[in-house]
């Protein structure tokens, strides 16, 4: 495993943070998040982790519009990913995401707890959080982005597009 990790959001800043500076990410892995497959970076970059949060992605109850925006992610993460790639997703959308990526020989699937619990003792919270069973609050994907990346034992996590703008529409 290498001791180096990038996460890579989708905040504003991530194009112009990570422009014409690819040869980086070889020098350790790589975490995407939502839509990035939908993007020129997704196969240029490769990622070795694709991960998911919102349960939109999941949700049966989505509309119609979000159900076929995922459908077409889906179907593109299946089309262009050549090489192994392992995709987080929380327990909730286990049953979707085998449904539709069982089959691909290169994509592997990993599910995590999204429970958290409230301030409480520091060596239960610790201890359950070792063990997966909870982790912060995920109030963005970058969350269960980074508790994932130090649970698989990186060392250095660097950002990019770690951004966000809907603050600026308030």
């Amino acid at each position: 495993n290498s001791k180096v990790c990038f996460i890579l959001g989708n905040g504003p800043s991530l194009n112009a943070d990570i422009n014409e500076k690819l040869d980086i990410f070889r020098m350790g892995d790589t975490f995407c998040v939502n839509d990035f497959a939908e993007t020129d970076l997704y196969q240029k970059i490769q990622p070795e982790y694709y991960v998911f949060a919102d349960p939109a992605y999941w949700d049966p109850i989505a509309s119609e519009r979000f159900v076929t925006m995922r459908n077409a992610l889906f179907q593109q993460v299946l089309s262009k990913t050549s090489w192994l790639l392992t995709i987080f997703v929380p327990f909730e959308g286990k049953d979707l995401f085998e449904s539709v990526f069982a089959r691909a020989p290169n994509i592997g699937l990993s599910f995590y707890n999204t429970s958290s619990l409230p301030q409480g003792e520091k060596i239960l919270v610790n201890i359950l959080y070792d063990l997966g069973l909870c982790m912060p609050a995920a109030q963005n994907v970058l969350i269960p982005s980074l508790f994932l990346s130090l649970r698989l034992g990186y060392q250095k996590i660097i950002l990019f597009g770690a951004d966000h703008s809907w603050h600026e529409t308030i």
